[in-house]
């Protein structure tokens, strides 16, 4: 079954850099659209690796929002969406990309 993925960045290039990135994987219907500057604010938090395993490598498993972030100014700047389709298989891999293109999700996303 696929999950639809929602992630906010500062710039088209960087939903771009991700969108290529995510391309590896098996996501459908990929889109980037500018936020109007009328738009009503969601609350964003970035992806962290919550893991309590002490390797260097990290486990795509453990890809969850960050708690407790409260940095409004940078939530400001994300104007740029990109929405996708990825299969269940790959979502913690899908995770992991947007957390290292520094890319914001909605929390509701996880519940």
């Amino acid at each position: 079954m696929a999950k639809v993925i929602r992630s906010y960045f500062k710039s088209e290039n960087d939903a771009e850099s991700a969108k290529a990135i995510l391309n590896k994987l098996k996501i459908n219907n990929p889109y980037i659209d500018k936020i109007p500057e009328d738009s009503e604010s969601t609350i964003l938090v970035p992806l962290g690796n919550v893991s309590t395993n002490t390797n260097i490598v990290s486990t795509p498993s453990a890809i969850a929002p960050l708690k407790g972030y409260n940095g409004k100014e940078d939530l400001a700047v994300r104007k740029y969406l990109l929405e996708f389709e990825v299969d269940e298989e790959d979502h913690q891999d899908a995770l992991a990309i947007l957390m290292d293109s520094d890319g914001f999700v909605d929390p509701n996303h996880f519940e």
